[in-house]
């Protein structure tokens, strides 16, 4: 009786184990109703072979290793996720960044446009600009030539003047002798 309590809790632990992936190398039985029937029924709680409990261990081992997998590449899984949620959070963000660097250029070649507007008017204007002074500048030489010619003909009446005055002076002296 005390075996067959042992052997009920072997096969609840075997049972109760996760199926493996893939084809085992050999038929363990997962319940007793799985073991071969005997016609006399002697053995009929007892392993196939005496190899199988160490075969179960084994697989016991495989078991773990994949469960140690599994919760490994699902730790990579969460992993994974949550730093693929950071990279479109920082996509997201790079994103709004580009549309507002997109929009300041934007900003920046309109009023780039308005400047080179403005400038070409300013440049039009100081072309002007040196037209009017260019043509002002001539005449103020017109008339500063034609100041020197007067000044020169001021200086030549005086001299006449001065001479013409220099000769009355002496034309009155001279009437002034033949008077008296």
């Amino acid at each position: 009786m005390e075996v067959e309590a042992s052997d009920e809790d072997f096969w609840e632990r075997v049972s109760s184990a996760e199926p493996s992936q893939g084809p085992t190398p050999l038929h363990t039985p997962r319940s007793p109703s799985e073991l071969p029937q005997s016609p006399h029924g002697v053995f009929l709680s007892q392993p196939a072979s005496i190899d199988e409990p160490l075969l179960l261990l084994d697989e016991d081992r495989v078991q773990e290793r994949h469960e140690a997998e599994r919760v490994a590449l699902h730790e990579e899984l969460e992993e994974a996720r949550r730093t693929g949620k950071a990279d479109r959070a920082a996509a997201e963000a790079m994103s709004d960044k580009v549309e507002e660097l997109q929009r300041e250029r934007e900003d920046t070649c309109r009023e780039k446009h308005r400047l080179e507007k403005e400038n070409e008017v300013l440049r039009l204007q100081l072309q002007d600009h040196h037209g009017i002074m260019a043509a002002e500048w001539g005449q103020t030489l017109q008339f500063q030539e034609r100041l020197r010619q007067e000044e020169a003909e001021v200086e030549r009446l005086a001299f006449e003047v001065a001479e013409l005055r220099a000769a009355l002076v002496l034309r009155d002296e001279e009437l002034g002798h033949l008077r008296r």
